[in-house]
């Protein structure tokens, strides 16, 4: 039986790397692993993030995301001809055998184009490894006799457009631009032919305040797919009290509805966790799949000191 399931993993994992690419729930809140061009948005800003995404918890071999980003605006003595954004992003994805490791350094340019509307443009260039071991599987099974790592690296870049203002936002951006096999040398993951496709991001949102401002609410529609697959869409909905706590609900269509939860516990400091129960007849074995989030805006010197009794400026409650 486990050797069964091995296998389901291995063919289950190789289709999932060769098509998609990782998927959050917290989608508004990574905005760096969504979209380079995000980095640089609120000048003179630091933000950092770093999550994970543990999907069928309890399950031996699960898939597990981790990711960690850095960004900065840069404006030179407050410019009004635009704008620059700098950013890091290294990301790890362990699915049983397989090990997706990332690494990427971007740049960002900001522009306004009419009063209250920016523009940017980013792209992100790093480098992708791919890993596959058999240590998670019986080293006496004539099946898996192989006892190196076998890694395939490869360069990866992430062009990116964003549109924004104090109102919407819109980001489009593509990852796996770079056609790559999975094929190294003699080195190889899968057939000979098997290609990374490039897959496209578009995020779309507005921000609609009521209540004398105390309550923001925040739809917003990420799709995401190649272009040979059938797009995958989520539809999410925030509501902000005083910028200090949101709570909200995203569904992921054919696939499954989340609860979302995000705090302000500090001056500078967010956090956020989403829980996705599946509605396919896969939740039997894959039900427990939680993602949690934490960002961190440090104080600059020269920064404004913030009312005690507001929010300082949180990677996402800084509308």
């Amino acid at each position: 039986m486990k050797k069964v399931i091995l296998l389901v993993f291995f063919f289950a994992c190789f289709y999932g790397y060769s098509q998609q690419t990782n998927r959050y729930t917290q989608y508004t809140l990574n905005n760096i692993g969504m979209n380079p061009a995000y980095a640089g948005s609120y000048q003179n800003k630091v933000e950092f993030m770093v999550g994970r995404r543990n999907q069928w918890y309890g399950f031996s071999g699960a898939p597990t995301t981790t990711f960690f980003s850095a960004n900065y605006g840069y404006r030179a003595n407050y410019s009004y001809k635009g704008w620059h954004g700098f950013s890091a992003y290294v990301e790890e994805d362990k699915v049983a055998a397989f090990t997706n490791k990332s690494a990427y350094l971007g740049y960002a340019y900001h522009m306004r184009i009419f009063t209250g509307v920016n523009l940017g443009f980013g792209l992100m260039a790093g480098i992708r490894t791919f890993g596959l071991s058999n240590a998670a599987a019986n080293s006496l099974d004539p099946a898996f006799q192989f006892t190196k790592q076998v890694v395939r690296a490869y360069p990866d870049f992430i062009p990116g457009f964003r549109m924004y203002s104090k109102k919407m936002f819109l980001d489009v951006s593509v990852r796996q631009l770079y056609v790559n096999r999975m094929q190294q040398g003699s080195k190889k993951i899968g057939t000979s032919d098997a290609k990374l496709q490039p897959h496209y991001y578009i995020t779309y949102g507005r921000k609609i305040h009521s209540g004398y401002n105390n309550f923001m609410f925040v739809p917003s529609v990420h799709i995401q797919s190649s272009l040979l697959a059938i797009p995958q869409v989520d539809v999410n909905c925030m509501v902000y009290y005083h910028k200090r706590i949101g709570v909200g609900a995203n569904y992921r269509v054919n696939n499954s509805f989340s609860g979302i939860v995000q705090v302000n516990i500090s001056k500078n400091i967010v956090a956020g966790f989403s829980y996705d129960y599946t509605t396919t007849k896969f939740r039997n074995a894959a039900a427990n799949t939680y993602e949690f989030m934490i960002g961190v805006s440090p104080v600059m010197m020269g920064d404004e000191k913030p009312n005690k009794n507001r929010v300082a400026n949180c990677p996402t409650f800084d509308f």
